[in-house]
């Protein structure tokens, strides 16, 4: 067997291995043992069958395997044995693709594998690399406001009558054009495609909240169901995000939606908000967990300030991230990435690929920015650390949720995700987010945080 690499220029390189009977006809014969023992030929008894009829039947398909196997094998041998740092994966070139063998007759075989390589980095982290560090107080204000957060998202919706002058009633209805005539509205799953709507047989539909339209809720007050309100849309919502909310349609679909309306009112109800009492604390936070105003606020500041804590961090990681790059100008072999993510990636086309690839060398050169600086402190990722980083983002999932119920089961949580075979491939996601979360704890001293 014969292995050389050539560079072909300072970030690719073709290793070509050479291989003669020898190498191979060894594993040759043990698979045509394997085959003899285990297949099933007419005439011949289980594990019976002579190597010969085997060697006749099946001889030239083994070659190929074995062969190829060999080949790739030693590739793997030689990259690992000299050490040889490499992006993607090998690829087979072109010429290698291209040779006719004559594998019932030749003996010797020639392979060649383009390959990239990983690029020689000096690393540059100290003062130069500049985080600021937001603020992760809890004031009693956020306490408050989470609090009015919760008593809505609890709150009980009581229908009435007429609409009266409290702040939380909520008027829901059919809406028209004042003239009769379709406005055009773009689809919502193909925002080119423009739909009519606001006609009698195309109604839309709107909610208007009494306490958030000021002076004009005198339109409102006194109407019943049924009754109708004319109304000049920008004049009751100037902005796009008012009439988004009204119409619950997204804004970028309103933007060109004005003129007078006519609201058929269907609905008319007023939201009641739970006391702040012993009912409401074990509703948010589950029966025999808080016993008093007091405690159900200092739970509250324990998970507001946590979930400060873990939104700074992911702050200051973004910024470290953005210093990283800006600190190390490198290139990658961006043809041959392109032609690896083209043979790993059939489905896509060549455009796609183009399109897609600055994003993905972004990537792939931070990833090997956090790497580098792995191994320059040693630090090592481990399950128990996996589990931590997985626990803080259920942790945030539950609270922006409101599940505060949940809030102690994050890390069982983490271990299900972990456990769980169609998360399974998102594991080395989950190592790369928690290595950068370790190297930049490792770091933190180096940089500069302001």
């Amino acid at each position: 067997m014969e292995i050389t690499l050539e560079k072909t220029d300072s970030l690719t390189a073709s290793i070509k291995i050479i291989l003669n009977q020898a190498d191979y006809q060894d594993r040759i014969e043990k698979k045509i043992k394997e085959y003899a023992r285990t297949a099933q030929i007419k005439g011949f008894r289980p594990g019976k069958v002579p190597a010969g009829m085997i060697r006749k039947m099946y001889g030239k398909s083994i070659k190929v395997s074995e062969v190829s196997a060999t080949s790739t094998d030693a590739l793997e041998s030689y990259l690992k044995d000299n050490n040889i740092q490499i992006l993607g994966g090998p690829i087979i070139s072109q010429a290698t693709q291209n040779s006719n063998y004559d594998w019932e007759n030749q003996t010797d075989f020639e392979f060649s594998y383009d390959i990239g390589l990983k690029p020689q980095i000096t690393l540059s982290v100290g003062k130069n690399i500049v985080v600021a560090k937001p603020k992760a107080q809890v004031t009693d204000a956020q306490i408050d406001e989470t609090i009015e957060n919760l008593r809505n998202m609890k709150a009980n919706y009581q229908e009435q009558e007429e609409v009266t002058d409290q702040p939380n009633v909520t008027v829901y209805g059919f809406i028209v054009t004042a003239n009769g005539e379709a406005v055009k509205v773009p689809s919502y799953n193909n925002p080119d495609e423009l739909r009519d709507l606001f006609t009698a047989d195309a109604k839309g539909y709107g909610v208007v909240s009494i306490g958030q339209i000021g002076e004009h809720k005198s339109l409102f007050l006194g109407k019943k169901k049924n009754d109708t309100v004319t109304f000049d849309l920008r004049t009751l919502f100037p902005s796009d995000a008012q009439v988004s909310e009204f119409f619950g349609m997204d804004a970028n679909m309103v933007k060109n939606i004005s003129g007078e309306f006519v609201m058929t009112i269907g609905n008319i109800s007023v939201k009641q908000l739970p006391e702040l009492n012993q009912e409401l604390f074990e509703a948010i936070f589950g029966p025999g967990k808080v016993q008093s105003e007091e405690d159900f606020r200092q739970q509250l500041r324990n998970i507001k300030t946590r979930e400060a804590e873990i939104a700074q961090k992911d702050q200051m990681l973004n910024q470290f991230q953005t210093q990283l790059l800006e600190a190390h100008n490198f290139d990658l072999p961006d043809s041959f990435m392109k032609r690896w993510l083209a043979a790993n990636n059939p489905n896509l086309s060549e455009a796609q690929i183009t399109e897609s690839y600055d994003s993905y060398r972004d990537t792939m050169r931070f990833e090997i920015l956090v790497s580098e600086l792995a191994n320059a402190k040693n630090i090592k990722v481990d399950m128990q650390d996996i589990v931590a980083r997985l626990s803080d983002i259920n942790f945030m999932q539950i609270v922006r949720m409101g599940y505060y119920n949940m809030v102690g089961m994050e890390n069982m949580l983490a271990m299900r995700m972990l456990q769980d075979q169609e998360n399974r491939q998102k594991v080395d996601d989950y190592f790369r987010l928690t290595l950068l979360h370790k190297v930049f704890d490792a770091y933190r001293d180096d940089i500069t945080i302001q």
